[in-house]
């Protein structure tokens, strides 16, 4: 299957512009198992390079037609000259025979979809700003990324019976004045340790009878202790402290 990089605009732009995306990118050619696990990509090649055309100029049809390798595509491989290559039927109006076919077609490609799709949402590669011929290696550095943490999860799965989050148990920060705490376990479940005289009118989203800076200064400090965000705190207060002076 293909999957387009999207990059910026270079000075020779017309061949990296990919007409199907509407955005210019490199053409990588990815192949991924029935499981999901991304086995092999390609290098880039200009976004306006056809998917086709694409996997003739890497050799792919030719190997898996020479491997016996029978392999799922989607419909821009329509017409590949390799036997053991499957493509939904294309045109409207179809039997009923097709449609259930393109369905199971659809399928059995989605955990390699799903790959496909999960590799295309590291940061990194949502948008290049480097040389576009880096591409290739890029998709092949997160690819290992990628299936190395799949393998993690599947591990940490049939031993814990599920996915622990990373990190260590964790404490929000506990500041004079405040009358609550939260602890947090490595799988992301947390509880609210209570003051028992906590005062039963607490207001946590700031107290509606203060208005201008005092609200500002309120709405401040409850981010800040409660919610444990300084950065949104500081930029609730910092404008109009700035406007008093």
């Amino acid at each position: 299957m293909r999957s387009l990089i999207h990059t910026d605009r270079v000075k020779a732009d017309r061949p990296y512009y990919s007409g199907k995306h509407r955005v210019h990118g490199m053409n990588i050619q990815i192949i991924a198992g029935p499981g999901g696990a991304i086995l092999w990509t390609s290098g880039a090649l200009p976004g306006s390079v056809h998917d086709l055309t694409a996997a003739r100029i890497w050799g792919i049809l030719r190997e898996l037609e020479k491997a016996g390798i029978l392999t799922l595509a989607d419909k821009g491989y329509h017409g590949a000259d390799a036997t053991v290559v499957i493509t939904p039927y294309k045109g409207r109006n179809k039997p009923a025979s097709q449609k259930q076919a393109n369905r199971s077609h659809a399928a059995l490609r989605g955990p390699g979809e799903r790959a496909n799709a999960q590799l295309k949402s590291w940061r990194v590669l949502h948008k290049l700003r480097c040389c576009p011929n880096k591409a290739g290696h890029l998709v092949k550095a997160i690819a290992v990324l990628q299936n190395h943490r799949a393998a993690q999860s599947a591990r940490l799965k049939w031993i814990h019976g599920k996915v622990l989050s990373s990190g260590l148990p964790r404490i929000t920060r506990y500041r004079p004045g405040v009358s609550r705490f939260t602890l947090i376990d490595p799988s992301g479940n947390s509880i609210i340790l209570i003051q028992r005289d906590e005062p039963a009118e607490l207001e946590y989203g700031g107290s509606k009878k203060l208005t201008g800076l005092a609200r500002a200064l309120d709405n401040a400090r409850i981010l800040r202790e409660f919610k444990n965000d300084d950065r949104q705190a500081f930029r609730r207060s910092s404008p109009r402290c700035e406007d008093m002076a």
